[in-house]
């Protein structure tokens, strides 16, 4: 017998099995919860922010103008992280690992026709996290000097943690929403599989189909003959008193 289902029997097995929905999806949200608030480090994120007083020039288009902001802000970017930099900062905040892995924790953004570079570091201490990221001004502001023969780097606002103790990772409401819903999938998924491997006719058509023969007769289901048999005998009993 083919096994196949249709969107209304599926609906009818969510509403007759809700309950198996509902605890799965809690259990989803139980076993996110332990991971989200008990196996996963929290991480903290501290931002400071470089305030770049673009040199002027003549004799220049708009778009040449455009264009240099852009190479001058994607070179200050990649200088911010190369080894040259993140070198120092490790000395000044005692990183004893390799450089590479001190650059994994930074970011480094600036948004469209600005003139301000916003530098990111994430980590399991917030207190690090901060240390870093201003170590990373400073010695941006002081070296780019050398480096390109430019003056034209301040730090326009310094990292401070009261602004990082709240973790950005992992999202917690994400998180449990996440495991609710896979929970209530799962659900989903084993309905289906319910309704797939349940080799019960469900009506005299599927039966005919499947035999190629017409139904001519249907026999209803039989009374139970002890429950009438008992029935019987109270009625004789009540009858004789």
């Amino acid at each position: 017998m083919e096994s196949t289902f249709s969107m209304e029997e599926l609906l009818l097995a969510l509403k007759k099995r809700w309950s198996l929905l509902v605890l799965l999806a809690l259990i989803g949200i139980a076993f996110s919860a332990v991971l989200t608030f008990v196996v996963i480090t929290p991480k903290y994120e501290a931002m400071t922010q470089l305030l770049i007083n673009k040199q002027k020039e003549e004799n220049v288009t708009q778009y040449q103008a455009t264009q240099n902001d852009l190479q001058l802000m994607n070179t200050y970017i990649a200088i911010l992280k190369s080894d040259v930099i993140l070198e120092d900062v490790a000395k000044e905040i005692d990183f004893i690992a390799p450089i590479q892995q001190l650059r994994k924790k930074i970011a480094v953004s600036s948004e469209e026709n600005s003139k301000v570079l916003n530098i990111y570091v994430r980590d399991q201490n917030a207190s690090f996290a901060v240390d870093t990221a201003n170590a990373i001004a400073t010695i941006f502001t002081k070296e780019i000097g050398k480096l390109m023969d430019v003056d034209n780097v301040q730090v326009l606002a310094e990292a401070k943690v009261k602004n990082s103790l709240i973790p950005v990772s992992p999202n917690h409401a994400l998180n449990l929403v996440l495991g609710a819903v896979i929970g209530a999938l799962f659900g989903i998924v084993l309905n289906v599989l319910f309704i797939l491997f349940n080799n019960k006719f469900k009506s005299e058509k599927e039966l005919e189909l499947e035999l190629g023969v017409p139904v001519i007769g249907v026999i209803n289901k039989m009374p139970n003959v002890t429950t009438q048999r008992n029935l019987w005998q109270r009625i004789l009993r009540k009858g004789g008193e």
